[in-house]
């Protein structure tokens, strides 16, 4: 009897540090992307509100500090860098943030 509690033991502490394990390392995941998704969101604001865009296949980068400066707040942790690169297609603009901090790193993100 007192084999089964010990193994129903061990199997229950597993499961919680695996889920304790999995639910830590989706939030992290989850502030990362919605700094991104708020780059993005101020870089469509300031990209509304400048007159040179990008031409047709033609790619820009804007980096966060030049939103900083031009009034915009892209809400990145204080640790995080990051550009967003604009690219003007046949279906209109698109926009891929990139961040770079101590714990995290967008892929393919280049200096």
């Amino acid at each position: 009897m007192k084999k089964i509690i010990i193994v129903w033991t061990i199997i229950l502490v597993c499961i919680v540090s695996g889920l304790t394990y999995f639910g830590i390392r989706v939030k992290e995941n989850t502030i990362y992307e919605l700094m991104e998704k708020e780059m993005v969101k101020q870089a469509k604001k300031y990209m509304s509100n400048i007159e040179i865009k990008p031409e047709l296949n033609e790619l820009r980068k804007i980096d966060v500090d030049e939103l900083k400066d031009k009034g915009y707040d892209p809400k990145l942790e204080h640790d995080c860098i990051g550009y967003i690169i604009i690219s003007n297609t046949d279906d209109g603009y698109k926009y891929n943030p990139y961040i770079k901090c101590e714990k995290y790193m967008t892929k393919d993100y280049k200096n």
